[in-house]
């Protein structure tokens, strides 16, 4: 058993457990995943019934508990059927769709909406297995509630906080990442965006990942700063 401490603190309880994946392991795991395959029938499955703008449950809990839960990354399948089953109670099933708040939604367009989410999330986990790999830092931190809130990764050094900030090199992405730091997000000096060009990213199998030399950059810029 690797359970580090199990910690009852007032109304909430805490599990703390050994996590023994490293980025190896991941691009392991993903070399034989068949995403490519298996997004091909969601392809054209884009806004069926305005589900792109509704505030469907977060996938990003669902994947790394998951990972906590398994100690491995969950299949594009395995993330589906876990995301339907944990939220059970906020989804009512129909036949191919699936009522939620009041509205009819066709499963495979949330389904889609799901996959197109997968990417990122293996690419955002591998990198943060990249970081604290490096053993450059004091903590490097992932928080599925920092995540929602528009903080990617957290690292301490030398006593200071940075926020790490990624995102794939396209129009789409860094418009969006724009937005959102003027809506929401004002990080001043210690956000460091590390930006994936696709066109020269390393591909594990059907995925583009961040590789060591995206390390050595926010080391550099740490160090500059």
């Amino acid at each position: 058993m690797n359970i580090i401490d199990i910690k009852f603190c007032n109304d909430e309880v805490y599990e703390l457990k050994k996590v023994a994946l490293t980025s190896e392991d991941v691009e392991r795991q993903i070399r034989s995943i068949n995403y490519n395959g298996i997004y091909e029938k969601y392809r054209e499955v884009k806004d069926e019934n305005g589900v792109e703008k509704e505030n469907i449950p977060y996938l990003c809990p669902i994947f790394y508990h998951y990972i906590f839960a398994n100690n491995t990354v969950p299949s594009p399948n395995e993330l589906i059927d876990e995301y339907f089953k944990i939220y059970d109670d906020v989804f009512t099933h129909r036949e191919d769709t699936v009522l939620y708040r009041g509205r009819n939604y066709k499963r495979i367009a949330i389904e889609a909406r799901l996959l197109r989410t997968y990417p990122s999330l293996i690419r955002d986990f591998h990198f943060y297995l990249l970081l604290k790999e490096t053993r450059a830092f004091t903590k490097v931190i992932y928080s599925c509630n920092e995540d929602i809130a528009g903080r990617d990764i957290k690292i301490v050094h030398n006593g200071q906080e940075y926020i790490v900030s990624l995102m794939v090199q396209t129009k789409r992405s860094l418009f969006f990442k724009k937005r959102k730091n003027e809506i929401r997000h004002q990080y001043g000096d210690n956000e460091i965006q590390i930006k994936l060009d696709l066109k020269k990213a390393k591909t594990i199998g059907d995925f583009y990942v961040y590789d060591k030399s995206h390390t050595v950059t926010l080391i550099r810029t740490i160090k500059e700063t």
